[in-house]
């Protein structure tokens, strides 16, 4: 955990937020900055300054990400009620908004709108 950062104040419970999944390894939280009307975030607990640390230190996360992410599409029903359906990823290279590695769920986005 590092003392500084946003998403290990809410993993360790400094900052208290509405987690919609949790495991050993994962949370998963509302983006309060949401570009989507669904824009949830998935962060591991464990803090990775970047993506490339993460697959270095931990690859199996990115499968367990994954499945999180579908976990969620079936929790809030997003295949039924997307009617563009959904998107997913990292910010990998240095564009992270926050230093701490986490993948990105939106939905319910205009028809052709690309906001990751």
């Amino acid at each position: 955990m590092k003392k500084d950062c946003i998403f290990c104040k809410i993993a360790d419970g400094r900052i208290k937020e509405e987690i919609l999944y949790q495991d050993d390894d994962l949370f998963v939280v509302r983006d309060i900055y949401a570009r989507a009307k669904t824009h949830l975030l998935i962060i591991t607990k464990e803090h990775y300054s970047d993506f490339s640390e993460m697959m270095r230190k931990n690859p199996g996360l990115v499968t367990k990400i994954g499945i999180v992410v579908e976990k969620m599409v079936d929790q809030l029903h997003i295949r039924d009620i997307s009617r563009w359906g959904y998107t997913w990823g990292f910010h990998c290279g240095g564009k992270e908004s926050v230093s701490h590695t986490h993948a990105q769920l939106l939905a319910e986005m205009k028809q052709n709108e690309f906001v990751l």
